[in-house]
């Protein structure tokens, strides 16, 4: 059976193991926590970090391509606008989300993909020295710093007197203002590790694969 479109186009643009990080639980199970790591320079230094991922019940299923929607079109809004005037806010049409999740005949409505936003904005991300002396040694170290990704949803609905149903004026979400940096240099930053360059033609993995507590 074919990758979603949306999933190879994360693991073309991210590469591995991020891209795996950001598509947490796609296809599988809720959670609570998952860590990934990653061999990266942070400060200055290059070493093995461990990135828990948490919260009350991490993406499942499908939901991840939602995230992977907006991804697609905040790399298309960099790469076709002008860098100055584009931000880790943005605006996206709802329509052309819901169109894209269900390019492999995913089914998904406006109020479904409402709450999978809000709930990619409950997720937090904690990045540790990764401790060679077993797998769950990391629990002890040190977090270096704790992150949100996606941090904010904005919509703005207007209904006119005698209407039915509520017209969607405004979507908007709100994204690490240094991973959007990153990528209107042509980087890839998450965590402030920095993971290398954009490298848009790379053929995503056959098997994405990542840390699962």
């Amino acid at each position: 059976m074919p990758e979603h479109p949306l999933v190879e186009f994360v693991y073309s643009t991210f590469g591995e193991p991020l891209g795996a990080l950001l598509l947490v639980g796609y296809a599988g199970v809720a959670g609570k926590q998952a860590s990934f790591k990653f061999r990266a320079p942070m400060g200055g230094a290059t070493r093995t970090w461990v990135v828990e991922v948490t919260a009350r019940s991490l993406p499942r299923g499908r939901e991840p391509l939602v995230l992977a929607a907006l991804l697609k079109f905040l790399v298309l809004r960099i790469d076709l606008d002008d860098p100055s005037y584009v931000s880790r806010s943005f605006e996206f049409n709802m329509r052309e989300l819901l169109e894209e999740v269900g390019r492999d005949g995913t089914r998904m409505s406006e109020e479904e993909a409402d709450g999978i936003i809000e709930k990619y904005t409950g997720l937090s991300y904690t990045i540790r020295e990764w401790e060679p002396k077993g797998p769950r040694a990391f629990g002890r170290a040190r977090a270096r710093g704790y992150y949100t990704f996606l941090s904010g949803y904005t919509t703005l609905n207007y209904k006119d007197e005698g209407d039915a149903r509520a017209r969607r004026l405004v979507d908007r979400v709100t994204f690490c203002e240094d991973f959007v940096e990153g990528l209107k240099r042509g980087e890839i930053t998450f965590a402030r590790m920095k993971l290398g360059e954009r490298q848009p033609d790379r053929p995503p993995p056959f098997f994405p694969l990542g840390l699962s507590v």
